[in-house]
């Protein structure tokens, strides 16, 4: 069970729903400890909503008793009533949102883009024309210098996908900035 899988997302994005916030400082992650165990009478390890939400590194699979925990805040019996009342609602097949959007058709070449995401990280790109853009500084990110990729748009608050990252005369695999809370900078400046 990753991370990534689309009920543990929805999971966090109700969690976030009950609590009235998207947890994102040490102090809210306390917060929403306390508002859990007052709801439910369950105490969980604020560690553990910091690893859930990206906070801190990730664990690579959550305990069930945790996401049942997480379920029962929300309303539901377990984590296996939210998943069964998840699969039979609209909300797992399709979702329409609204971001701040930047499309590279409406870029034009030489123009720079800086993006951002928690905990500290952040690329400035150069768009090179049709939909490629080259890493100029890959800050803390696993992004080097040189790198490039092809992408059409990037929204903020949404991870950014890549199908694959062309380094030197290689190809990576596939990756993903922002998993846990998506892009949180998302900045254009025009070419002089």
């Amino acid at each position: 069970m990753k991370r990534e899988f689309p009920e543990l997302a929805y999971l966090l994005s109700c969690v976030e729903e009950e609590f009235g916030r998207k947890p994102i400082t040490s102090g809210d992650f306390d917060e929403l400890t306390a508002a859990v165990d007052e709801k439910i009478s369950q105490r969980l390890s604020t560690s553990t909503l910091k690893r859930l939400w990206g906070y801190i590194s990730p664990s690579p699979r959550p305990r069930i008793v945790t996401l049942n925990m997480l379920s029962e805040y929300i309303g539901y019996r377990d984590f296996q009533d939210f998943c069964d009342h998840l699969h039979d609602s609209e909300s797992y097949s399709s979702l329409f949102f609204t971001a701040r959007t930047v499309f590279s058709r409406d870029l034009k070449k030489g123009d720079t883009l800086k993006i951002g995401w928690a905990p500290d990280r952040m690329l400035d790109l150069k768009y090179l024309g049709d939909s490629l853009f080259e890493v100029q500084d890959g800050g803390n990110s696993h992004l080097v210098t040189g790198d490039r990729f092809y992408k059409s748009e990037f929204f903020l608050g949404k991870p950014l996908y890549i199908g694959k990252i062309i380094r030197g005369k290689i190809e990576t695999a596939a990756y993903v900035a922002g998993k846990s809370g998506g892009l949180n900078l998302l900045k254009v400046s025009s070419k002089q």
